[in-house]
C-alpha cells in the first residue's frame, strides 16, 4: 500500500510539472510586437531612419545617430547622412515630392520602402528584429549602404 501511494505521488508531482511548463515561442511569435510598431511607425507618415553604422565590402564605420537621419514626412525627404571618414563627404537631401512606396510582408515580418527622389533612390529594408538598412543609390551609380532603426517623429 505504502508503494501504491509513493507511485501515486511521483505521478502527481511529474504531472504537475509537465503541466506547467511553458511552450517556447518560435522567432514569428517573438518579433510580432516588434513588426507591429514598425508597420504602425511607417503608417504614421512621419518618421527618420536613424543611422548607426556605415558599410560596404571594405569596412564600416560607426556613426553618430544624431547627426545622421533622415527624416521622411509624408513625400517629403530631408535630412544628412555622413560618409566615410576618409572620404570627408555629407549628403544632404532635402526632396519635397518624393515617390514612396512601401511593402509590407507579413509572412516574413519584413518591410521594404522605396524613395525615389529627384537627385538619389534610397531603400531602405527593415527586418524583423526591427533592424534597419538603407541603400543611397546616386545618379552616377554609387551607393552607400547604412544600418541604424526607424524611430517615430
Amino acid at each position: 500500500m505504502k508503494k501504491l501511494i509513493l507511485i501515486a505521488l511521483i505521478f502527481s508531482l511529474s504531472a504537475g510539472s509537465i503541466v506547467t511548463a511553458q511552450t517556447k515561442q518560435t522567432q514569428k511569435e517573438r518579433f510580432q510586437p516588434i513588426y507591429n510598431i514598425t508597420k504602425s511607425t511607417i503608417k504614421s507618415d512621419n518618421y527618420q531612419f536613424v543611422a548607426n553604422v556605415i558599410y560596404n565590402d571594405e569596412g564600416r564605420e560607426t556613426l553618430d545617430g544624431e547627426l545622421n537621419n533622415i527624416q521622411i514626412n509624408k513625400s517629403s525627404v530631408s535630412g544628412r547622412l555622413n560618409g566615410f571618414s576618409k572620404d570627408r563627404m555629407i549628403l544632404s537631401i532635402n526632396e519635397d515630392n518624393s515617390k514612396i512606396s512601401v511593402d509590407y510582408n507579413d509572412e516574413k515580418q519584413e518591410v521594404l520602402i522605396d524613395i525615389d527622389a529627384i537627385s538619389h533612390k534610397i531603400t531602405i529594408e527593415v527586418k524583423p528584429n526591427g533592424n534597419a538598412f538603407l541603400v543611397i543609390t546616386k545618379m552616377d551609380g554609387n551607393e552607400l549602404k547604412y544600418g541604424g532603426k526607424l524611430v517615430k517623429l
